[in-house]
């Protein structure tokens, strides 16, 4: 009986080089094809969490000037405290915005006004525009101007939440319905 292999039945287990490298190839393929696929699906699920809390954040307005029988307005906002004013060439509303009861009906937020909500500023692979306006106000009747947010993703996919003089919302994806993308190419 030889004295070096007592009670040791066992054989080594493990990977070779070959095999390593094979794995390792084989795992990069896998994913160099997922990848582009999960980006993709990464920025739509980020599209449509924004689109959905920026609705959340319209039928909060709108339901506070009811509630507090005040114009109640919502408009693009950098610190969360005052409004920003936009110009032609500058509309995105992608800093954020803030909603305020209004009760001097002067549509500006003043100090004593109180600050209702803030959404923060969007992903920045996003884009928001809204008619070249930086506010709307909802009156204490819940009824409003009649506009159109415009949400992009750098990929191209938009989110449209249309606004009614009603104080309705829709919320529509554009490709989906067949209609021409509102999105510039990037």
């Amino acid at each position: 009986m030889d004295s070096t292999n007592i009670g040791c039945d066992y054989k080594a287990m493990g990977l070779t080089l070959p095999e390593l490298l094979i794995a390792i190839v084989l795992l990069g393929i896998l994913l160099s094809w997922g990848a582009p696929n999960f980006i993709e699906l990464y920025q739509r699920n980020a599209l449509t969490t924004e689109a959905n809390r920026l609705l959340t954040h319209l039928m909060h307005t709108r339901s506070e000037a009811i509630k507090r029988n005040l114009p109640t307005v919502i408009c693009r906002s950098e610190d969360g405290i005052s409004c920003v004013a936009s110009t032609r060439a500058r509309t995105d509303w992608g800093m954020g915005w803030l909603i305020f009861a209004n009760s001097d009906k002067d549509k500006l937020r003043d100090e004593t006004e109180p600050v209702i909500a803030v959404g923060a500023r969007l992903h920045p692979a996003l884009s928001l525009n809204f008619n070249q306006w930086w506010r709307l106000t909802f009156q204490p009747t819940g009824r409003t101007a009649n506009g159109t947010f415009v949400l992009c993703s750098q990929n191209g996919d938009a989110r449209l939440i249309t606004v009614y003089r009603s104080g309705r919302f829709r919320l529509s994806n554009p490709q989906r319905e067949g209609s021409t993308n509102p999105c510039p190419p990037s």
